[in-house]
Protein backbone atom coordinates (compact mmCIF):
# COMPACT_ATOMS: atom_id res chain seq x y z
CA UNK A 1 0.00 0.00 0.00
CA UNK A 2 1.39 3.33 -1.07
CA UNK A 3 0.68 6.45 0.97
CA UNK A 4 -0.86 9.40 -0.83
CA UNK A 5 -0.68 13.12 -0.03
CA UNK A 6 -3.66 13.06 2.33
CA UNK A 7 -2.28 10.02 4.18
CA UNK A 8 1.02 11.84 4.56
CA UNK A 9 -0.40 15.20 5.63
CA UNK A 10 -2.97 13.71 8.01
CA UNK A 11 -0.60 11.08 9.43
CA UNK A 12 -2.81 8.17 8.37
CA UNK A 13 -0.93 4.94 8.84
CA UNK A 14 -1.06 2.35 6.04
CA UNK A 15 -3.49 -0.43 6.96
CA UNK A 16 -5.23 1.61 9.68
CA UNK A 17 -9.02 1.73 9.90
CA UNK A 18 -9.08 5.22 8.38
CA UNK A 19 -6.77 4.16 5.56
CA UNK A 20 -8.97 1.15 4.82
CA UNK A 21 -12.11 3.30 4.82
CA UNK A 22 -10.53 5.84 2.46
CA UNK A 23 -9.40 3.09 0.09
CA UNK A 24 -12.69 1.21 0.04
CA UNK A 25 -15.40 3.86 0.56
CA UNK A 26 -14.04 6.84 -1.40
CA UNK A 27 -11.37 5.59 -3.79
CA UNK A 28 -12.28 8.11 -6.50
CA UNK A 29 -11.97 11.09 -4.14
CA UNK A 30 -8.65 9.72 -2.91
CA UNK A 31 -7.36 9.29 -6.45
CA UNK A 32 -8.47 12.78 -7.50
CA UNK A 33 -6.83 14.39 -4.47
CA UNK A 34 -3.55 12.67 -5.31
CA UNK A 35 -3.74 13.60 -8.99
CA UNK A 36 -4.42 17.25 -8.06
CA UNK A 37 -1.39 17.25 -5.78
CA UNK A 38 0.76 15.64 -8.46
CA UNK A 39 -0.36 18.22 -11.02
CA UNK A 40 0.62 21.06 -8.72
CA UNK A 41 3.95 19.77 -7.48
CA UNK A 42 5.11 17.26 -10.08
CA UNK A 43 3.44 18.36 -13.31
CA UNK A 44 4.09 16.51 -16.56
CA UNK A 45 5.47 18.33 -19.55
CA UNK A 46 3.09 21.10 -20.57
CA UNK A 47 4.29 21.42 -24.15
CA UNK A 48 6.39 24.50 -23.51
CA UNK A 49 3.64 26.45 -21.75
CA UNK A 50 4.84 28.12 -18.58
CA UNK A 51 2.86 28.75 -15.39
CA UNK A 52 1.50 32.06 -16.65
CA UNK A 53 -0.07 30.38 -19.66
CA UNK A 54 -1.74 27.74 -17.54
CA UNK A 55 -5.10 28.22 -15.84
CA UNK A 56 -5.02 28.13 -12.04
CA UNK A 57 -8.15 29.14 -10.24
CA UNK A 58 -9.43 29.09 -6.69
CA UNK A 59 -12.53 26.91 -6.70
CA UNK A 60 -14.63 25.80 -3.77
CA UNK A 61 -17.59 23.59 -4.72
CA UNK A 62 -20.15 22.72 -2.04
CA UNK A 63 -23.51 21.05 -1.72
CA UNK A 64 -24.96 24.06 0.13
CA UNK A 65 -23.91 27.58 -0.97
CA UNK A 66 -24.26 28.84 2.62
CA UNK A 67 -21.21 26.75 3.52
CA UNK A 68 -19.18 28.36 0.74
CA UNK A 69 -19.88 31.88 1.96
CA UNK A 70 -19.53 30.93 5.64
CA UNK A 71 -15.98 29.70 5.06
CA UNK A 72 -15.17 32.55 2.67
CA UNK A 73 -16.20 35.06 5.33
CA UNK A 74 -13.48 33.74 7.63
CA UNK A 75 -10.89 32.38 5.19
CA UNK A 76 -10.55 35.34 2.84
CA UNK A 77 -9.98 37.97 5.58
CA UNK A 78 -7.30 35.66 7.04
CA UNK A 79 -5.64 35.52 3.62
CA UNK A 80 -5.74 39.32 3.42
CA UNK A 81 -4.10 39.55 6.86
CA UNK A 82 -1.38 37.07 5.88
CA UNK A 83 -0.63 38.96 2.67
CA UNK A 84 -0.53 42.29 4.49
CA UNK A 85 1.84 40.85 7.11
CA UNK A 86 4.15 39.69 4.31
CA UNK A 87 4.02 43.08 2.60
CA UNK A 88 1.97 41.84 -0.32
CA UNK A 89 -1.19 43.23 -1.89
CA UNK A 90 -4.08 43.08 0.55
CA UNK A 91 -7.43 43.94 -1.06
CA UNK A 92 -10.15 45.40 1.12
CA UNK A 93 -13.91 45.23 1.10
CA UNK A 94 -16.81 42.86 1.63
CA UNK A 95 -16.51 39.11 1.21
CA UNK A 96 -17.95 39.58 -2.30
CA UNK A 97 -15.20 42.13 -3.06
CA UNK A 98 -12.57 39.68 -1.82
CA UNK A 99 -14.05 36.83 -3.87
CA UNK A 100 -13.68 39.00 -6.96
CA UNK A 101 -10.20 40.27 -5.99
CA UNK A 102 -8.85 36.75 -5.46
CA UNK A 103 -10.67 35.34 -8.52
CA UNK A 104 -12.51 32.73 -6.47
CA UNK A 105 -15.26 30.62 -8.00
CA UNK A 106 -17.42 29.22 -5.22
CA UNK A 107 -20.86 27.79 -4.60
CA UNK A 108 -22.87 24.80 -5.69
CA UNK A 109 -21.77 22.87 -8.77
CA UNK A 110 -24.23 24.80 -10.95
CA UNK A 111 -23.02 28.15 -9.59
CA UNK A 112 -19.37 27.26 -10.12
CA UNK A 113 -20.07 25.99 -13.64
CA UNK A 114 -21.82 29.26 -14.47
CA UNK A 115 -18.99 31.32 -12.96
CA UNK A 116 -16.24 29.38 -14.73
CA UNK A 117 -18.05 29.60 -18.07
CA UNK A 118 -17.72 33.38 -17.83
CA UNK A 119 -13.92 33.15 -17.39
CA UNK A 120 -12.42 33.43 -20.87
CA UNK A 121 -9.10 32.01 -19.71
CA UNK A 122 -10.73 28.60 -19.48
CA UNK A 123 -11.09 28.49 -23.28
CA UNK A 124 -7.28 28.30 -23.65
CA UNK A 125 -6.57 26.01 -20.73
CA UNK A 126 -5.06 22.58 -21.27
CA UNK A 127 -4.94 21.54 -17.60
CA UNK A 128 -7.31 22.23 -14.75
CA UNK A 129 -5.84 22.46 -11.26
CA UNK A 130 -8.07 23.28 -8.34
CA UNK A 131 -7.05 25.14 -5.21
CA UNK A 132 -9.15 26.03 -2.16
CA UNK A 133 -6.50 27.59 0.07
CA UNK A 134 -7.90 31.11 -0.13
CA UNK A 135 -11.18 29.92 1.43
CA UNK A 136 -9.45 27.63 3.95
CA UNK A 137 -12.36 25.22 4.56
CA UNK A 138 -12.15 22.18 6.84
CA UNK A 139 -10.63 19.01 5.41
CA UNK A 140 -13.94 17.22 4.86
CA UNK A 141 -15.20 20.14 2.76
CA UNK A 142 -11.98 20.14 0.71
CA UNK A 143 -12.43 16.48 -0.10
CA UNK A 144 -16.08 17.00 -1.02
CA UNK A 145 -15.14 20.01 -3.17
CA UNK A 146 -12.59 17.91 -5.07
CA UNK A 147 -15.19 15.22 -5.57
CA UNK A 148 -17.85 17.68 -6.82
CA UNK A 149 -15.31 19.33 -9.11
CA UNK A 150 -14.32 16.01 -10.65
CA UNK A 151 -17.79 14.51 -10.90
CA UNK A 152 -19.96 17.52 -11.82
CA UNK A 153 -18.11 20.74 -12.65
CA UNK A 154 -15.25 19.49 -14.82
CA UNK A 155 -17.43 17.23 -17.01
CA UNK A 156 -19.97 20.04 -17.50
CA UNK A 157 -17.13 22.21 -18.82
CA UNK A 158 -15.95 19.55 -21.26
CA UNK A 159 -13.08 18.26 -19.13
CA UNK A 160 -12.67 14.53 -18.95
CA UNK A 161 -10.40 12.12 -17.24
CA UNK A 162 -8.16 10.62 -19.86
CA UNK A 163 -4.54 9.77 -19.15
CA UNK A 164 -3.69 9.93 -22.84
CA UNK A 165 -5.54 13.17 -23.68
CA UNK A 166 -3.36 15.83 -25.21
CA UNK A 167 -5.89 18.65 -25.20
CA UNK A 168 -7.92 18.86 -21.98
CA UNK A 169 -7.84 16.68 -18.92
CA UNK A 170 -8.62 16.60 -15.23
CA UNK A 171 -5.65 15.79 -13.07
Amino acid sequence: MEADVIDTLAGIAPGSAIDTARRTRRPTAREHAQKSYDSLFTPPDHGGFGPLERFAVAVFVVDDRRDAYRFAETGLPRLVSKRAAMGGPAPKGSVHDLIKAFDVHLGTPDEVIESLRKDTTLERATDLTMQVHSIDPPHSFILRSIELMAEKVAPALGWMRDETASVRRVA
